[in-house]
């Protein structure tokens, strides 16, 4: 596409204190992709003081949104399902999502985006995630691509997909209404619309040599003796135990007692939300 950059990072941040684990995730990025100059942009509300985030990875871009956007796991998500937050990115052909709770071990952004897929996240292979892992075609179980904390979206896609006035939306009513009722953005993107949108994404076995999000441990042992690490994973924290003897960053007690109430909070947090939606 003429005119346009191959891809931008972005970087979705609610405060303007890092924790443990946001720290790591960015002094991660900024020690492999830092040097770079790739164009990085903090999605954030209004207002929001990143002097923090400045000292470990400098050279960024803000794209503020209204701070309701951000109270809450629902409220981002719904920023995400919105044709104006794709349309902020009009200048790229692919946006690099990278949660702070992420964790990248190579620099092949570019070579991913070249590979021309519409979406790519961490495989989802647990129906503990809400998400629903039977095919609708075949009945059988199958894994979804996948969770979007980190991965790759293409943006003139996704703006079709959101667009209200787009033949996507009116075709299938999708209406703001039925969007409310939306807890997971990348669940209702990879999951709840897969037969009325072809959403070009790779096989299973492409995306585990990109990103990881769900079951690590369980994927860490299916690969007997050909164990390797993809260019990245998502929702490290939700797996410290695992990653502690493995990612030097993940072997403190500090960052370790973090993610152990963090995922406590986690859990309680998705419930409340879930039922505030349901009701």
């Amino acid at each position: 596409m003429r005119g346009k950059k191959l891809f931008c990072i972005v970087i979705p941040v609610y405060t303007a204190d890092l924790t443990p684990v946001d720290n790591a995730g960015l002094t991660r990025l900024a020690k492999i992709v830092g040097d770079k100059n790739y164009p990085t942009i903090f999605v954030c509300p209004k207002g929001l003081d990143l002097s923090n985030y400045r000292k470990i990875y400098p050279n960024f871009e803000v794209f503020e949104f209204d701070k309701k956007w951000f109270r809450g796991l629902y409220e981002y998500s719904q920023l995400c399902m919105r044709y104006e937050f794709y349309n902020k990115f009009s200048d790229y052909e692919y946006m690099f999502m990278y949660q702070l709770d992420s964790y990248i071990w190579e620099d092949r952004i570019a070579e991913v985006c070249k590979m021309g897929y519409d979406y790519i996240g961490g495989p989802v292979f647990s129906a503990l995630s809400n998400w629903n892992l039977i095919n609708r075609e075949t009945g059988k179980y199958s894994p979804k691509i996948g969770n979007g904390g980190c991965g790759w979206r293409k943006i003139e896609t996704f703006k079709d997909i959101c667009n209200p006035n787009g033949e996507f939306r009116q075709t299938y009513n999708i209406t703001d209404e039925y969007l409310s009722k939306i807890y997971i953005e990348d669940k209702y993107f990879s999951n709840d619309i897969e037969l009325l949108y072809d959403l070009k994404k790779p096989s299973i076995e492409k995306t585990l040599t990109i990103v990881w999000d769900m079951s690590i441990p369980e994927i860490w042992e299916s690969l007997g003796e050909n164990k390797f690490f993809p260019m990245c994973a998502h929702g490290i924290y939700r797996y410290y135990p695992f990653w502690k003897d493995k990612l030097e960053e993940y072997s403190s007690d500090e960052i370790q007692e973090y993610c152990h109430k963090r995922l406590q909070k986690s859990f309680e947090n998705n419930k409340k939300s879930i039922d505030a939606v349901n009701k």
